[in-house]
Order: structure tokens, then C-alpha cells, then sequence
């Protein structure tokens, strides 16, 4: 077995005739102009001539990269085959069809699945309802999983991975060492630093409960890079500090690999040269300050994608659950628009409109681009979650913003709001509404 490191969370695994590659992104910005690879990768596309498989372990751009996915030579898509988990809305499945894929494989949850005599896949959900997965890979008699950036940090969800494998020792751990979305406004350092915290300790009870052999701390080589987001860059964890604590703890050897390094999975690597690299590559791109901005859009233009929004809305749910729904939840948000230092109210019935407030009593503070975008894609609330690129005023409730662009998701999903849940208390929806989307927890 051969395993050789792409980027952030890809890197590909070789035995015998497969050749299968995690989540390539590879180049570009994502999270709409929110993160940015600390290192540049070695891979390039024409590389992909020697993948036979691509697996995703879910649709966010870092891992299920469109524009990658397009620039992928068309005689390389209609020979490798893609591997994903079964879902209802098969919208990856769809895409990759679309785009000249024609071998694709959808894993059902739990399911192991051989690619060769010697080379095994099994994947599954990290919660019910989430689009995020976790994989393991069987090759010869080596154990890998990659737990990515799934939110897994309990003894119970590790003894229901535990019982997948069939309790066989694990060779290989690979997950996530840092925090990757919204953690308070610039002054709030203390929460980015509690995220961080967090996060490592997931790492240390992941090896206590598992404890494999080697760990390969990942799936966190990326900074936020917009103009808008550049200060929680404060409080990350960083490699060199990853790889400090994991040996102190002493529960697994720590693998750190840099892009285009290989590894045989069993001889112990030397750690330093990656981690060096990637610290100096770090430290470059913290100097030169963010190289990604927004565009101030014209207000007619913003104006006209928010009574889009409203009509879309209107139009996919309707009856008297919604009449309700507006009414009690959906009444109206604050705005405070970062680039024309304004105060905006948005309702489904006026749409977007100055008003006079000032900003910390507003529900959210954004760019224009930022809005535009959460108005006209059904995942902008999401991403605006990850990219970071917003603040909360002390004096607003972000909730008020977070029900529409939820809903607009969810409508997304094929969930509509109709006479089927009117039995619904108030109470109920609102709790469902002001909730943190789970697909934003990376």
C-alpha cells in the first residue's frame, strides 16, 4: 500500500490495480470567497489519468469541489468511477453524471464494498440527517479511517464506528485538528480559543477511544483569506502545535505530510520537514494579509434578488402553516450592511428596505455580496456560516436572519411547510428555526 498526500483532506490511497482519492480540491478559493490552501498542491490534473476511484465524504466545497470536478480531463472522468454515499436527493450523483462521469458507485451506509481482492470501502453518515460521512478502507490487512471533519466526538458514536469495523485495531486515524466556521465577532478571541481547545480535545479522545497506530491530523491546511473574516485566523490550531500535544499524550505517532510526500502506512515518517513547510507557509500567507475581498453590489441589484427571494419563498410554501409561520416566525430581519455602513430591514411582504438603526442593534452585520448571495443560493446561510465573513451586534438576535435562509434550505431538501405539520406548536418551529443548521458544523 502506498499513500500519497494531495492536499487538505485528500490524499490517495494505491494497492494493486486502485488507485482511489479522497475529496480533491486542489487549487481556488471556497466557501465563496472564504478559505484559502495554506500550501499550493503538487497534483494537477492531468494526474488523475492514474485515479480509478474518487470518494467524497460530503458536498462542501473543501471536500466535493465542482470547478475541480470540471477541469478534470473528459477522457479521465469516462474511465475512473466516483464512490458515494447513498442519498435521497442525489444531487451529487446527479452532478457527476452530469458533467461525464459514467461510473459511479452510491455505498450504502455500513455496507463494506471491494474494489479488489485486496481493497475494501465502507462509509457512513456521522448523524442522522447530515450530509457529512465518515470512511474506513480495508487494504490487505490494514485498517484506515477517516473521520474528516464529521462532528464525532462521543464515547457512544465511537462505539457505533467501533462496531462497523468489527472492533478490528486501526492502523491509521486521519481527522481534523482546527475549528472551521464562524467562532464570534473580532473581539471575541476567547471563543475562537475555547473552539480550538475543543477541538483538540476531540483529537485526544478520538486516539484514547480508537488508539491507532499512526494519526495524521488534516482536513485543517486552510485560512480564512477574505478582508472580512482574516482576524479568526487568531485563535486556529496550528500543526506544529497539533503535532506537540498528540506526542506529549503519547497515545499514536503522529504522521504529518506535506504536498506530494508518500508514505508506505507502516514505517514510523519523519514529521518535521511537513511540519516545518507548513508553519513557513502559514507565517507567508499571515504577513501578506487577505487576498480575497468582496464587491459592493448596487442596491437596485440587491433590491431585486431579496423580492426574488421573497416570491420563491411564497411560491414553494403556501397555506395557512405559513400565513401562521410569517406571522410568529418569519416576521422580519436586521441588516446592517458593512460596505454602505447602512441599516436594512427585510420582510417576505416589502422585501429589503433602508431603515434608520444603528448597527449593534441590528441582527447581523454583512457585506452587500454577501446578502446578494444568501437571497439567491439556498446554502448561503450555510456558507456565510463557515466563511465567517458576518458579525453578530451585541444588541440584535441572529436567529431573526437564520429562519429565512434555513427555511430556503430546507426547501432545498424537499421539505416544504404544508398541512402536514400544522400540528406543529409555535414553540416547535421556532425551535427548529433559531437552531445552528447541523450541515454547517464542520
Amino acid at each position: 500500500m502506498k499513500l500519497t498526500w494531495v492536499n487538505h483532506a485528500s490524499f490517495m490511497l494505491s494497492d494493486g490495480p486502485v488507485t482511489l482519492i479522497t475529496d480533491p480540491w486542489i487549487e481556488g478559493s471556497v466557501f465563496f470567497k472564504g478559505w484559502s490552501l495554506i500550501s499550493d498542491s503538487v497534483f494537477t490534473y492531468d494526474d488523475f489519468k492514474s485515479i480509478t476511484h474518487i470518494w467524497f465524504s460530503h458536498e462542501h466545497p473543501d471536500h466535493f469541489n465542482p470547478e475541480v470536478l470540471k477541469k478534470i480531463p473528459l477522457e479521465f472522468r469516462q474511465t475512473l468511477t466516483i464512490l458515494f454515499q447513498e442519498t435521497t436527493d442525489k444531487q451529487v450523483i446527479s452532478f457527476c453524471k452530469k458533467i461525464g462521469f459514467e461510473h459511479i458507485i452510491e455505498l450504502k451506509p455500513g455496507q463494506w464494498t471491494s474494489l479488489s481482492d485486496s481493497f475494501q470501502i465502507v462509509c457512513h453518515p456521522d448523524k442522522p440527517g447530515s450530509i457529512d460521512s465518515w470512511s474506513a478502507f480495508k487494504i490487505n490487512e490494514k485498517l484506515i479511517l477517516n473521520l474528516n471533519d464529521c462532528v464525532i466526538h462521543s464515547e457512544t458514536e465511537f462505539q457505533f464506528i467501533e462496531t462497523i469495523l468489527n472492533k478490528q485495531p486501526i492502523d491509521i486515524l486521519l481527522t481534523q485538528f482546527s475549528y472551521a466556521q464562524w467562532e464570534g465577532n473580532p473581539n471575541e478571541v476567547q471563543k475562537r480559543q475555547a473552539a480550538a481547545a475543543k477541538k483538540k480535545t476531540t483529537v485526544h479522545n478520538q486516539c484514547d477511544f480508537f488508539k491507532p497506530r499512526f494519526i495524521i491530523p488534516f482536513a485543517s491546511f486552510v485560512y480564512f483569506s477574505n478582508a472580512n473574516n482574516f482576524y479568526m485566523n487568531d485563535a486556529i490550531n496550528t500543526i506544529d502545535q497539533v503535532v506537540t500535544e498528540i506526542k506529549q499524550k503519547g497515545t499514536a505517532q503522529v504522521v504529518v505530510m506535506y504536498p506530494g510526500d508518500e508514505w508506505n502506512g507502516q514505517n514510523t515518517f519523519e514529521t518535521k520537514i511537513a511540519v516545518k513547510r507548513y508553519t513557513e507557509d502559514l507565517a507567508q500567507k499571515i504577513a501578506k494579509g487577505p487576498v480575497l475581498r468582496f464587491e459592493k453590489i448596487p442596491l437596485d441589484t440587491l433590491f431585486e434578488s431579496a423580492l426574488q427571494f421573497s416570491k420563491t419563498l411564497k411560491k414553494t410554501n403556501s397555506g395557512l402553516l405559513f400565513l401562521l409561520f410569517q406571522w410568529t416566525v418569519l416576521r422580519s430581519f436586521t441588516a446592517y450592511l458593512s460596505d454602505y455602513k447602512q441599516a436594512f430591514r427585510f420582510t417576505l411582504n416589502k422585501g429589503l428596505r433602508p431603515i434608520k438603526l444603528d448597527q449593534k442593534q441590528c441582527d447581523v452585520v454583512l457585506p452587500s455580496e454577501f446578502l446578494k448571495f444568501c437571497f439567491e443560493k439556498p446554502w448561503g446561510g450555510e456558507t456565510l456560516e463557515i466563511n465567517g465573513s458576518f458579525q453578530k451586534p451585541p444588541e440584535g438576535n441572529f436567529s431573526h436572519f437564520h429562519r429565512f435562509f434555513r427555511l430556503f434550505r430546507l426547501n432545498s431538501l424537499h421539505f416544504k411547510l404544508s398541512g402536514l405539520v400544522l400540528f406543529w406548536s409555535k414553540k416547535a418551529l421556532k425551535k427548529v428555526f433559531s437552531t445552528r443548521s447541523q450541515d454547517a458544523e464542520l
